[in-house]
């Protein structure tokens, strides 16, 4: 009779663990992670010289599909020429297709409100002026490990402004992280 026993309490509790094995398995599948759709990441640029332009760029974004990302943020940026400095600032918001590969397209919108440099050397107080933008041009994401990309981006205005604030083609080298 103590053989019966002990046979059907190791019998059972054999299938017990089978069973919490099966809901652990289940709970696990269940608990990974989703990909990770929404990031942040920025933009940063410093040139020091006679020319001198300083600039910072954060921005959020979510991937919308596998192949593409959108997202914006404010930047300010802070110029100057032989000692006649200004300060810019505004906002950005774009669009990615990865089209193969690591390779995309980008389109982005930007909005500067800024001071005409021409317009500081003859007349010091003069007043600001506001820059809308439209960029599009190609870009290559690169992986640096994990979930952190680095990108870069040839963008050129196709908007004809009667300032135009950047010189074709604007280069953007940035990282992102997805959380």
């Amino acid at each position: 009779m103590t053989l019966a026993c002990f046979l059907v309490l190791w019998l059972g509790s054999g299938s017990n663990n089978a069973l919490v094995a099966q809901d652990q398995s289940r709970y696990s599948r269940e608990m990974e992670a989703a990909p990770k759709r929404a990031f942040w990441g920025a933009n940063l640029g410093v040139l020091i010289g006679t020319y001198t332009n300083i600039g910072v760029a954060p921005y959020v974004g979510y991937r919308l599909t596998p192949t593409t990302d959108v997202g914006g943020g404010p930047f300010l940026q802070y110029a100057a020429y032989r000692r006649n400095g200004y300060l810019s600032y505004g906002g950005r918001v774009f669009a990615r297709q990865t089209v193969f590969s690591n390779f995309f397209a980008q389109a982005e919108y930007e909005y500067l409100d800024t001071e005409d440099p021409d317009a500081i050397v003859l007349e010091p107080d003069a007043g600001r002026i506001q820059v809308n933008s439209l960029f599009l041009g190609p870009g290559y994401y690169g992986g640096i490990g994990g979930r952190v990309k680095m990108h870069m981006a040839v963008l050129f205005n196709v908007l004809d402004n009667d300032f135009k604030p950047y010189r074709d083609p604007v280069i953007r080298i940035g990282f992102s992280r997805a959380f």
